[in-house]
């Protein structure tokens, strides 16, 4: 019997193997630079990379960007551009309207079998350092978002799954609706902010102790690091815990001052902690 097990182990080894070597010859012999996934069978991805200029004339001031599956980053630079990289197929809608920039896209999720070269689909928005824009929207679905050096009024990011990051943004009002993902605001001045997670993982480091609002968790881990002078107002409820420096302690030995800026939070743990290297060091490597 045991014999009958490992001979049928033997052959089912034996078969991936086989399977493989076939699917990588299919690969290489359509092209060496394409990658393989299964999509009711094997399917060829064709990659494709394009930039297009924003002319100045548009006098763009408002981004409205919807994204699946797909990198979004926003940089400072020297010229007002869009890059794209996708699947030949699924090319982003870009269009600029009433100096709005909207850009909507809509990647499949992969199952890649062989990867030859980098098949994540991005959105790249190069922005003029002399721009302030009044408004940056942003939807997305299982796409990691990643805001750099962005200057806006305002700052609206709706978004399941995924990662956000947001590093030495500035800010009059950031508005951030978050379920099963991931969040990271790092060095921001922001001055008015609204933060609402539920199954997610948040951490905050160094914001401008001017920031004021309202952070509410639901099952949700919040990170606070170097952020005592900030003038908490921490409110905990239901299955919750408040930690500092990895020791728990209790809200009401907690007091500060001013308290301008609430956190709210049902079943989820709050952590301040002085240790200023967080986990999301280079989180987001894209572009």
């Amino acid at each position: 019997m045991k014999k009958m097990k490992l001979k049928h182990f033997l052959l089912v080894g034996i078969g991936l193997m086989v399977t493989g070597g076939l699917l990588a010859g299919v690969t290489y012999a359509y092209g060496a630079q394409k990658n393989l996934t299964w999509e009711n069978g094997p399917k060829l991805i064709e990659m494709a990379q394009e930039t297009q200029k924003i002319s100045a004339d548009k006098k763009i001031d408002r981004l409205e960007i919807s994204a699946e599956n797909q990198a979004v980053i926003i940089k400072r630079g020297l010229d007002f551009e869009v890059t794209t990289v996708h699947e030949k197929k699924s090319k982003p809608i870009i269009s600029v309207k009433d100096n709005t920039l909207a850009i909507a896209g809509n990647e499949k999720e992969r199952n890649t079998l062989i990867c030859m070269e980098d098949d994540t689909a991005k959105i790249i928005i190069t922005i003029p350092k002399n721009i302030v824009l009044s408004e940056i929207k942003i939807e997305g679905n299982n796409s990691p978002i990643e805001l750099d050096e962005v200057k806006s009024k305002a700052i609206i990011t709706n978004t399941y799954g995924g990662a956000l990051t947001l590093t030495n943004i500035d800010a009059d009002k950031l508005t951030v609706d978050d379920k099963l993902g991931s969040i990271y605001i790092n060095d921001a001045t922001i001055q008015q902010m609204a933060v609402s997670t539920s199954d997610s993982q948040l951490s905050l480091e160094d914001l401008a102790t001017s920031t004021k609002g309202k952070i509410d968790l639901q099952n949700s881990h919040l990170d606070l690091y170097g952020m005592e002078e900030n003038n908490l107002d921490i409110q905990l409820s239901g299955d919750s815990h408040l930690e500092k420096n990895g020791e728990e302690i209790t809200t009401e030995s907690f007091g500060q001052k001013d308290k301008t800026l609430t956190i709210t939070g049902q079943n989820s743990v709050v952590q301040i902690l002085d240790d200023t290297e967080s986990d999301y060091d280079d989180y987001n490597d894209y572009d």
